[in-house]
């Protein structure tokens, strides 16, 4: 179980072995916070928030710390609108809003891997009358 601040490749790691203990989260937008905040969201990693965040718009995890501020972030969106969507280095991820599994999703070969993983986690938690979905996806640069 890991209870501290990882490095990228670490974090990457655990996002391609489908470990439960990551989470994201949006910032609530205040008066005075950054108006980048809409486009990405927090890393955690069992409830340990990490210097990473995702960009929401192409699912990239961006380096991030509270100490130095949103300039690297506005930096990133920058270049996040120059990413096409014929790159083919990024493996995509999504998380199952009921099991909270992640799993690993190409637009090029459809959608039957999250099919499967929604039937499977259907039939986990058949006595929940509530359908899986998922609505949670982000992207890592290799």
């Amino acid at each position: 179980m890991v209870s501290k601040l990882l490095t990228r490749t670490p974090l990457e790691q655990l996002f391609k072995k489908n470990d439960t203990s990551i989470a994201l989260k949006k910032v609530k937008q205040t008066d005075h916070g950054s108006s980048f905040w809409p486009r990405f969201s927090l890393v955690f990693v069992n409830d340990v928030g990490q210097n990473f965040v995702i960009c929401d718009k192409c699912r990239t995890i961006v380096t991030y710390k509270s100490s130095t501020g949103t300039g690297g972030l506005k930096k990133y969106l920058a270049s996040c609108d120059k990413i096409t969507l014929s790159n083919t280095t990024q493996s995509t991820f999504v998380i199952c809003d009921k099991c909270r599994t992640i799993v690993t999703y190409k637009s090029s070969t459809g959608t039957g891997g999250l099919k499967k993983h929604l039937a499977s986690c259907d039939k986990i938690t058949l006595s929940n009358t509530t359908q899986s979905t998922i609505t949670t996806y982000y992207t890592t640069s290799k």
